[in-house]
């Protein structure tokens, strides 16, 4: 009784596959052609007469790579490799992987800048907060920071009298910035264009954002403390006026996102 050629097992007559592995047991293994990868990416038929090579690559090497032509994946005969002992060939390049008959071309995992795992979230990453298109280390704000900022927002603006504080305001808005932020190295950057928020978007957010959120929510202090309360658990750390605003708040210490810096 014939043997299976990777475990051993004794291989009942008339079966295809070895009941102990699984592997498929073929005494007669059809030979591929030598313009068999030519014919795979083109689609051309093969020629009358063609002629078998023995030892040539099996033909099921030239039917996976038929289905890797349209993507793009093919592998020339040099990639590929007859496995010992008659069993299938395998391909040699793992980022080149075959693709299953019924499923799309395989796609890479984008993959964070900041920690290196799988892209996961959906403006910044939920390992390490690096926002999705900006340089390395260009993270979200933490809910502290942006509490604290509000804290010292209000600090500054009694200690400038009001009057200072707006002056300062107007200033660094065109570097997506009010006063505490400059303090704290944090910015406002768009989510459009992935740059930091000009005097424009600035406004839209501080003023028009928060005035409308104020209006909305002012009347009642449950409303007022979950507007203000947003960030906790909205997964890219916005408050309502940077939904407004289409924007995020980063943190930017070395001021990467000012290129005149």
């Amino acid at each position: 009784m014939e043997t299976c050629s990777v475990c051993g097992y004794d291989i009942i007559p008339g079966d295809s596959f070895c009941t102990n592995c699984g592997v498929r047991h073929n005494r007669t293994p059809a030979q591929a052609s030598p313009d068999a990868y030519a014919r795979a990416a083109t689609g051309t038929a093969p020629a009358t007469g063609a002629v078998t090579a023995t030892g040539a690559v099996t033909a099921t090497a030239a039917a996976v790579n038929s289905q890797l032509a349209a993507a793009d994946l093919y592998l020339p005969p040099e990639q590929v490799r007859t496995a010992p002992d008659g069993l299938p060939p395998a391909a040699v390049d793992m980022d080149r992987a075959p693709v299953p008959a019924g499923f799309s071309v395989p796609q890479r995992a984008a993959v964070c800048l900041g920690c290196g795992q799988a892209w996961t979230g959906s403006q910044a990453c939920t390992f390490c907060g690096q926002v999705w298109g900006l340089p390395k280390g260009i993270t979200l704000s933490s809910a502290g920071r942006r509490f604290g900022g509000y804290l010292l927002e209000g600090l500054l603006l009694i200690c400038t009298l009001g009057i200072g504080w707006i002056i300062w305001t107007l200033v660094v808005w065109a570097r997506g910035q009010t006063p505490a932020k400059q303090v704290l190295g944090m910015r406002v950057v768009r989510l459009d264009t992935r740059a930091h928020a000009g005097w424009g978007r600035m406004f839209l957010r501080d003023f028009i954002g928060k005035l409308l959120v104020s209006l909305t929510f002012g009347l009642l202090f449950i409303g007022g403390v979950i507007a203000d309360c947003w960030l906790l658990w909205d997964k890219d750390k916005q408050e309502l006026w940077d939904k407004i605003a289409g924007t995020v708040v980063v943190n930017d210490p070395e001021k990467v996102l000012i290129p005149s810096a």
